[in-house]
């Protein structure tokens, strides 16, 4: 008997530094990549698109426009196209980059980036994890939080992806249902409910007035029932275009935003309708419309891609009572970039379900203790161990700086980046449809 009581330290002691290194080896694995390909590739490298958002901003400081001059004095249907490489974005994001305007653009850069690794770490970065199940969502979080690919093309190219990933990731806390002490100190849970709500749906609204495919996310408001959040949204985002200026959020989306029709035309963005386009390109043009089958090709990408939108919405609307506000809000960030995302670093929205579906699908999960006895799972266990397996494949393909991952992965299935992106990123939506359930906290809170 005293033999087995002086043992049952020794293996707790091992299954402690068991973690420990697995810990270490997690670290080993995704940090030296991000800080690569996010951070020494790039301590000399400013690029196009910050660059162009500093001088967008500069000249908001100095009064003036910051839209191509081209573009405003022609007519839109003439301007087709001539609005890219300059600033193309409501004019919120180069407002809130005018107090850096007085550092030239390397050191506004840094600044930026500092700025917003630290909220991204106070927001996102994995910080408890007590038990078995609780170190291994620790280290699963660490894994996504540092190997999601967008994000670290994001730092690369100073990009405004993580204004709306910020602001995103605040409107879940406050969807979550709170604690019974939050509503005695509010108040009724209705005025209490109606208020985070309404709150939630303002930073969504202002998140999509820096870049505009978080638009994507209000229809799903709108089918789901989701008033207040929908209400506050529209609210967030006319706020936000009030501040940053009526006039010159006017003249955004008449003159600048219409010359920017030609999308269906980029053959390279990873979103579902242009994947439909570069296959409908792969078949062969019946005879006598070989001069306009790339047109038919766009037509009829663009209108499958619509409808399989509202697809997705039908699916939303039949499940509306199944899911969370916040639930349904982490599932919808993946719309923006499968239907709309022009660029990989778009995808950097999709870190938020990945996250949150990783983390709960390893609670759900029946894991044996380390020198113990094996554990009998539940058939609801293994459905989640399934689920977690099938999810960590399908969302491989946003690990696109780990040679390790992309280059089998490349050889496996024989896509280019773009269309795994699409790929990979749509299963985890419908894997994630399964795995996330009301009943389960939101690590969010």
């Amino acid at each position: 008997m005293s033999d087995i009581a002086a043992a049952a330290p020794l293996s707790e002691d091992r299954a402690k530094r068991l973690i420990r290194y697995l810990g270490i080896i997690v670290l080993l694995l995704v940090v030296p990549p991000f800080l690569k390909y996010g951070w020494w590739e790039t301590s000399d490298y400013i690029g196009g698109d910050f660059e162009i958002f500093h001088q967008a901003a500069r000249k908001l400081s100095e009064g003036k426009n910051p839209y191509p001059k081209r573009v405003l004095e022609t007519d839109p249907l003439e301007a087709i196209g001539q609005a890219w490489g300059n600033y193309i974005y409501p004019p919120l994001f180069a407002r809130l980059l005018v107090p850096l305007t007085s550092l030239d653009p390397f050191w506004a850069k840094k600044v930026y980036l500092l700025l917003c690794l630290g909220v991204l770490f106070w927001l996102l970065f994995p910080r408890d994890g007590t038990g078995y199940k609780g170190r291994a969502q620790l280290w699963g979080g660490y894994a996504l939080f540092f190997g999601w690919g967008p994000v670290i093309q994001t730092f690369r190219q100073g990009q405004s992806d993580f204004i709306p990933l910020f602001l995103t990731a605040v409107a879940i806390r406050l969807l979550f249902r709170p604690s019974a002490s939050d509503t005695e100190v509010a108040g009724p849970e209705d005025r209490w409910r109606n208020r985070r709500h309404g709150l939630a749906g303002i930073l969504i609204g202002v998140g999509a007035m820096i870049k505009l495919t978080p638009l994507l996310i209000f229809p799903v408001l709108i089918v789901t029932g989701l008033w207040t959040v929908a209400a506050g949204m529209v609210l967030g985002a006319v706020g936000a275009l009030l501040v940053s200026g009526p006039f010159l959020s006017w003249q955004y989306f008449i003159q600048v935003l219409p010359t920017m029709a030609d999308f269906a035309g980029m053959r390279r963005c990873p979103s579902v309708h242009i994947v439909l386009v570069r296959l409908l390109d792969s078949v062969p043009a019946p005879e006598g419309w070989e001069g306009v089958w790339h047109r038919v090709a766009e037509l009829a990408g663009v209108s499958l891609s619509c409808a399989l939108f509202a697809g997705v919405l039908i699916g939303f609307f039949r499940n509306r009572r199944t899911f969370s506000a916040a639930d349904t809000l982490l599932l919808a960030c993946f719309l923006p970039p499968l239907f709309a995302g022009e660029v990989e670093h778009h995808y950097a929205l999709a870190l938020l379900p990945a996250l949150e579906g990783v983390r709960r699908l390893i609670a759900n999960c029946a894991f044996p203790a380390p020198f113990g006895k094996p554990v009998s799972a539940s058939s609801d266990a293994r459905t989640a161990r399934l689920l977690l397996v099938l999810l960590l494949l399908a969302l491989l393909p946003n690990f696109y700086y780990w040679k390790a991952v992309k280059l089998p992965l490349q050889f496996v299935l024989p896509f280019d980046l773009a269309t795994l992106l699409v790929l990979g990123n749509g299963v985890g939506l419908v894997l994630l449809y399964r795995g996330l359930r009301q009943q389960t906290p939101c690590r969010f809170s």
